[in-house]
């Protein structure tokens, strides 16, 4: 997974020039059960997406206009929980998988696959079947509102939630997802 996250690219242009993809910040604000957060007050606060899928059991829509940087999002947050995990075990294994592939592959150990080389494959899909054996996973879908079939998607979704109950979920599309 590591491997396909740094797949990102490093420098992203923006209006005035380049910047590294760590320093890009992607203004967002949090609602939890209808109850406002807030939005974040700046540069940094990036981590509070990591901060609220550690350790709460929660599903989380992250919603946005094309090119918002959802995606950005997600991926940053994979690479921080895996270095969480490299210093302590303890931490939740992140999954992350495309509702697309979730949607074809019909499970998620294997729509978690699909990114990395074929030689690979069965190495994440047992990675991802012993992490939800464990009950320690953050679920980041990426892509909900790209599957054309809205009520397969709606379903792929839903068996990825009930896999995975007890833990943290986000799923990231495009504002007004059904």
């Amino acid at each position: 997974m590591r491997a396909w996250a740094e797949q990102l690219p490093q420098l992203l242009w923006n209006e005035d020039g380049q910047a590294l993809t760590h320093e890009v910040y992607v203004e967002v604000e949090v609602e939890e059960s209808g109850r406002d957060m807030g939005a974040p007050t700046g540069p940094g606060e990036r981590r509070i997406l990591l901060d609220l899928v550690r350790g709460r059991p929660q599903a989380w829509v992250l919603e946005g206009e094309p090119g918002a940087g959802k995606s950005t999002l997600l991926k940053m947050t994979l690479l921080d929980l895996l270095d969480a995990r490299e210093t302590d075990s303890g931490e939740p294994l992140p999954i992350v998988a495309s509702v697309a592939d979730l949607v074809a592959c019909g499970d998620l150990a294997r729509a978690a696959a699909q990114p990395v080389a074929a030689a690979l494959r069965p190495l994440v899909e047992a990675a991802v079947r012993a992490g939800l054996d464990s009950g320690r996973v953050v679920l980041l879908l990426d892509g909900a509102d790209e599957v054309d079939q809205v009520e397969a998607a709606a379903d792929a979704i839903e068996r990825a939630r009930l896999a995975t109950l007890g833990c943290a979920l986000v799923v990231s599309g495009r504002r007004g997802l059904p």
